[in-house]
């Protein structure tokens, strides 16, 4: 039983995890209209980040408590990763299309490049390294591992419902509007007005913040972490969710993140073999070939820049409940 609880409750947190960095992955390349390709590398970031703070302050001062000191490390990753994001942004963001792309994802792979060669965060060891130890309590504590996973499930809820929230309230804000406005026509936008620059740099400062929120939940739950959790294929992963929900779609994101981690993980499970090797170990190239087809049978995603329930399916479905519901 714990064993299924184990299980169950590592698959949700790490989707919660996904559901925050598609998220904002979304709010950068579906609202604003960007094509970032290094957010992998603002989760990095917001994992050394809020890691080393929580760890290093353990170490000056053993008596702070636990939940002061993850506060702290939240802090610390949403601040260093939103300070990154505005620094790798004031320059890139006057990029755009392919150009964006290609220095967005040199970021990503500078990040993993410091990382893998800074000792102080172990290098390409894992970190943490030596004597350095997580706090003792249920956050970081292995032994009462029960503990520790129910904490990170209320947790990953917590992160997603306020990335979830910040994002559809600033869709419906005049902010939003602006933002909008770039992804259907830049120029249009400027000429009516628009702050192109401070807008896009708004959207990559809060999506990278919220990236770096990913991080130190990502971090924190599984208690090691190296630079090569960050590579490029972990960009790709995270642009694909997006893609395949629809650029814009926040409710098409949450569909997509379940469907893309849940089938590896039920391939794996299945022992399935193609040309006599796991089918889990084909699972890259099946990403790349999703991406093809996406972009050739539905360039918009599953349900496009629209949420679930403006769907005329789903609008069609819940008025015959509706109507049901009265005539019984």
């Amino acid at each position: 039983m714990e064993a299924l609880f184990s299980r169950l409750s590592n698959d949700f947190v790490l989707i919660c995890v996904y559901l925050v960095l598609a998220l904002s992955l979304n709010l950068i390349n579906g609202y604003a209209g960007l094509f970032s390709l290094g957010h992998a590398g603002f989760w990095a970031v917001g994992a050394y980040c809020g890691s080393a703070f929580i760890i290093y302050s353990h170490q000056a001062g053993p008596g702070i408590p636990g939940a002061l000191l993850f506060c702290g490390g939240i802090t610390a990753a949403m601040g260093g990763a939103a300070l990154v994001g505005l620094i790798v942004g004031l320059p890139s963001l006057r990029l755009q299309g392919d150009y964006l792309a290609i220095a967005s994802l040199g970021f990503s792979l500078i990040v993993v490049n410091i990382l893998n060669n800074l000792a102080v965060v172990g290098g390409a060891s894992s970190f943490p390294f030596g004597g350095l130890v997580w706090p003792d309590g249920a956050l970081y504590d292995l032994k009462a591992r029960v503990a520790h996973n129910l904490t990170h499930i209320v947790l990953g809820v917590l992160a997603v419902g306020t990335c979830t929230l910040v994002i559809r309230n600033i869709r419906h804000s005049s902010h939003g509007r602006a933002i909008l406005s770039l992804r259907e026509d830049e120029v249009a936008s400027a000429m009516c007005g628009v702050n192109v620059v401070k807008y896009k740099l708004l959207v990559f400062v809060l999506g990278a913040a919220f990236a770096g929120l990913a991080g130190v939940l990502y971090a924190t739950y599984t208690t090691r972490i190296a630079p090569e959790a960050f590579n490029f294929m972990e960009s790709v992963k995270i642009l694909l969710m997006v893609v395949l929900g629809g650029l814009g779609s926040l409710s098409g994101t949450f569909i997509a993140v379940i469907v893309l981690y849940e089938v590896p993980e039920l391939l794996r499970m299945s022992h399935v073999t193609i040309a006599g090797s796991p089918v889990a170990d084909w699972w890259v190239m099946l990403y790349a070939l999703v991406l093809v087809m996406l972009m050739i049978l539905r360039p918009q995603g599953l349900l496009g820049s629209k949420e679930l329930f403006e769907c005329a399916g789903i609008r069609r479905l819940f008025g015959m409940a509706g109507r049901g519901g009265r005539e019984a």
